[in-house]
């Protein structure tokens, strides 16, 4: 049974829920506070612009930022440890995503695995919803710190992006030398 988009995003209230507050100054813990204490499953937007009448929207998105890229580097490097290859980030990564709705080709070689998206359920939930930016924010912008996490020897780029109205988003991770 595939997540509806509001249940996929709900690995964030985790994060924020489970960072080490004694990482931040305090001005990044009020924000983080009242982040958590008016979170609403599925109505980030609007828990995002209550944060922005109250504070800088460069503290908030910073503080997001380095939340999330800290807690996904984490994740993926332990996940990494089992098997780091680019056939295990096809396997870890993409094929369970075919569940969830995505639609993609690949091709895979012994130094570089490409992705066509053509599908991505969040984009079609963003737009509904008109948060193109912010889901962006969330989901695409964390692909950098997860293949960073992943394997440090892997390089990743993306030209296009469905996010951004483009046809299909063009993933490509690469081994350096």
């Amino acid at each position: 049974m595939s997540k509806t988009c509001a249940q996929s995003i709900s690995w964030l209230i985790d994060i924020f829920k489970k960072y080490d507050r004694g990482l931040l100054t305090e001005r990044q813990e009020k924000i983080l506070s009242d982040m958590l204490d008016s979170w609403v499953l599925g109505r980030e937007e609007i828990i995002i612009k209550k944060l922005l009448t109250k504070y800088r929207e460069e503290e908030v998105f910073n503080l997001l930022k380095h939340i999330l890229h800290t807690s996904t580097e984490i994740k993926w490097k332990q996940i990494g440890e089992k098997g780091n290859s680019l056939q295990d980030i096809l396997n870890l990564l993409w094929i369970p995503l075919k569940e969830e709705g995505f639609e993609f080709t690949y091709k895979l070689t012994r130094k570089t695995l490409k992705m066509k998206c053509t599908k991505c359920p969040h984009v079609e939930e963003a737009k509904k919803r008109n948060v193109q930016d912010l889901y962006k924010f969330f989901f695409c912008g964390l692909d950098e710190p997860m293949v960073k996490g992943f394997n440090q020897k892997m390089k990743f780029t993306r030209t296009k992006c469905l996010m951004d109205g483009d046809s299909y988003c063009n993933h490509k991770y690469e081994l350096k030398e």
